[in-house]
């Protein structure tokens, strides 16, 4: 076995947190790092899309191909729009995101990248071995963004089918996001239609459920050719894209915790359990990161998501399980009844004090104290999540 010399920094898969990363150290303020980059994928294509409120920047808003000042929700009898100053809605196609970001790391003299390698990381009291085919080296510190089997049998589970689609008419409002549209068949489940409009004639259209596990796996694609019948009057359109997938929205999740092997992203819990966001989180994290390797800082753990917001995330997720019919008025009563920046700052874990009063202001009343206290009574600690991963 050949033995390399050692790295100052390993990064253990190359998606949305890896190359979040490994594009920050990228930056020749980093040159005196020697950056290992390990990833199984030998080749990238668009499969999937990262959507999310522009709070803070970051370096990939050269990928970002849709944004929106508006976004809405709504039910039947209800149309919630809500727009904010300086506030957009932002989306990003991973194809873009991969060729900006690789771009940034193959400039990168101070980076080893190695596709096609699966890596086995083993942490000791001077660093972290890692081992990828046939080549064994040492770090001093690595970060693992692989994705661990973190959902529990009883937690609620994302379903999301998405497409892109061209209409031969124009049908959309392109400077609103719908981000959830409930006039869709509810069946033992939160079910609604994610839009988000690139143009009149363009969107990425997406069947989503918050579904129990043991829920038969839905047929999205004629879902969203019923939305779209219904709701649009289109009945032919062509599709340009697809995409589709699974995201545990369990809040009971011990991401794995080492002093040199760090997890990170979706691997590090950086998902908000109620949302299924992680960008912006991803991002902050890294930023972090990246300002403690410039400052010569061994890195600081990630942020636990306060107390308050592990307790309001799973009450939310215990009246979806137990009442999904509940979910239409609980979305836009919070569209509606809150005020877009407060709303967003909770969204996104960046909420004030008094954006925690005003969301729970929002929410129907009876049935939140109801599960609230259902939940208290079951005098169980629910351990920490990891704000950024």
């Amino acid at each position: 076995m050949t033995v390399r010399q050692d790295y100052d920094v390993a990064i253990l898969g190359a998606g949305l947190a890896g190359l979040s990363l490994a594009a920050r150290l990228a930056a020749t303020c980093f040159s005196s790092l020697r950056v290992l980059l390990v990833e199984s994928r030998v080749a990238y294509a668009r499969d999937r899309t990262w959507s999310y409120w522009a709070l803070d920047s970051h370096p990939f808003q050269a990928a970002v191909s849709a944004s929106w000042e508006r976004w809405a929700v709504a039910a039947d009898g209800i149309h919630v729009v809500c727009a904010a100053e300086d506030l957009r809605y932002e989306s990003i196609p991973s194809d873009a995101f991969y060729r900006l970001a690789f771009d940034m790391v193959r400039a990168a003299p101070h980076i080893d990248l190695h596709l096609g390698a699966s890596a086995i990381a083993v942490e000791d009291t001077s660093g972290v071995q890692v081992t990828f085919g046939s080549t064994s080296v040492r770090t001093a510190m690595a970060f693992d963004t692989r994705p661990t089997n973190r959902a529990r049998a009883h937690g609620l589970i994302q379903l999301f089918g998405g497409l892109e689609i061209e209409t031969d008419k124009p049908v959309f409002d392109a400077g609103t996001a719908m981000l959830m549209d409930f006039r869709c068949a509810q069946a033992g489940a939160a079910h609604f239609t994610y839009v988000l409009p690139s143009s009149n004639h363009r969107a990425l259209v997406e069947d989503t459920w918050f579904a129990p596990p043991g829920l038969h796996p839905p047929d999205h694609v004629t879902a969203i050719r019923s939305y779209m019948r219904s709701r649009y009057g289109v009945e032919r359109f062509a599709t340009l894209f697809e995409e589709q997938g699974a995201l545990p929205m369990d809040p009971v999740f011990r991401p794995r915790v080492g002093q040199r092997l760090l997890p990170l992203g979706v691997a590090g819990g950086a998902t908000r359990p109620s949302t299924g966001y992680a960008f912006h989180a991803i991002q902050s994290r890294c930023d972090d990161l990246a300002q403690d390797l410039l400052a010569g800082r061994w890195p600081r753990p990630a942020r636990a998501r306060p107390a308050l917001v592990r307790m309001m995330d799973r009450v939310l997720l215990d009246l979806l399980g137990r009442q999904p019919e509940l979910a239409p008025r609980i979305f836009a009563a919070l569209f509606k009844n809150c005020e877009p920046r407060a709303l967003v700052r909770f969204l996104n874990d960046s909420a004030r004090p008094t954006d925690f009063v005003a969301v729970a202001a929002a929410i129907p009343f009876a049935p939140t104290v109801t599960a609230a206290l259902r939940l208290a009574m079951r005098r169980k600690e629910w351990p920490n999540s990891i704000t950024v991963g």
